[in-house]
C-alpha cells in the first residue's frame, strides 16, 4: 500500500515538472520571437523650386501683389502614402500641410529666403528628408535670410570618423558663419562649435549608430537659416 502510495506521488511529482518545464519552454520561446519589422518609406528629394535659387516656377497671386503661388515638387518616396510638407522662414514655421501627390502649390509671401522638408510617410513610420531652400520672386522685406547649407557627411571606418561639410550662400551675397550641431539617437548632443567660417569638422562616431547633423548659417543682419540631414553609419 505504501509502495503504491509512493508511486502514485512521484507521478504527480513528474507531471508537474514536465507542465513547468513545457510552460518555461514556452515562454522562452514567446520571448526570443524577433520584433516585426517595419517598411519605412525611402527619403524624398525636392526637385521645383531648384535648390538654393530664386523660383522660377510660380503664379501671380490675384488680389494679393505682395504674395505668390509657388509650385511645389519633389521625388516618390518607395512605399509613402502621403507627405508631410513643412516650409519656415528662419524657425518661423509658415506651413505644415498633408499631401497624397509629390507635388503642391502654396501662397508665400513675395521677396523672402524659405526653407522646406519633405516627410515620408506611412502606416509604419515616417522619413525625414534633407533640408532644401529656395527664395520667392519680388523686392525683399529687409534683407533675405540665407539659404540652408547644403552638408555633406562622409563616414571613414579606418579610424570610426565622419567628416561633416557643408556649402552655404545668401542672396544677398553677405559674409555668413556656422554654428554646427551633431546629435546621437539617445539626444545627446556630441559636437557643438559656434562662429565657423568654414568646415569640415571631424566627428568621432559609432558603428551603427545614427546621428543628426545640423547647419546652421548666420549673416551679418541677424539672420538665419538651418539645416538639417541624418547620417547612419555603417558601411
Amino acid at each position: 500500500m505504501k509502495t503504491r502510495h509512493w508511486i502514485h506521488s512521484l507521478m504527480v511529482i513528474l507531471c508537474f515538472l514536465l507542465i513547468f518545464s513545457c510552460s518555461k519552454k514556452e515562454s522562452n520561446e514567446i520571448q526570443k520571437m524577433p520584433e516585426p519589422m517595419l517598411n519605412l518609406p525611402s527619403k524624398s528629394t525636392a526637385i521645383l523650386p531648384a535648390n538654393g535659387e530664386s523660383c522660377s516656377d510660380f503664379t501671380e497671386a490675384f488680389g494679393e501683389p505682395d504674395k505668390a503661388i509657388i509650385a511645389l515638387s519633389w521625388t516618390s518616396a518607395e512605399k509613402a502614402t502621403s507627405y508631410i510638407i513643412k516650409i519656415v522662414e528662419s524657425e518661423t514655421e509658415v506651413l505644415s500641410e498633408t499631401y497624397s501627390a509629390n507635388e503642391a502649390e502654396v501662397l508665400l509671401d513675395k521677396g523672402k529666403s524659405y526653407a522646406w522638408t519633405i516627410t515620408s510617410k506611412n502606416l509604419d513610420g515616417e522619413t525625414l528628408s534633407d533640408t532644401f531652400s529656395f527664395t520667392t520672386p519680388g523686392v525683399p522685406f529687409g534683407n533675405f535670410v540665407p539659404y540652408a547649407a547644403e552638408i555633406t557627411a562622409v563616414y571613414y571606418n579606418t579610424n570610426s570618423t565622419l567628416s561633416v561639410s557643408w556649402t552655404g550662400s545668401d542672396k544677398d551675397n553677405d559674409s555668413l558663419s556656422y554654428d554646427i550641431r551633431v546629435i546621437n539617437s539617445e539626444e545627446i548632443e556630441i559636437v557643438n562649435i559656434s562662429n565657423l567660417f568654414a568646415g569640415p569638422v571631424t566627428v568621432y562616431v559609432d558603428y551603427g549608430e545614427t546621428y543628426t547633423i545640423r547647419v546652421i548659417s548666420r549673416d551679418t543682419h541677424g539672420n538665419y537659416s538651418i539645416s538639417t540631414i541624418t547620417k547612419e553609419i555603417n558601411d
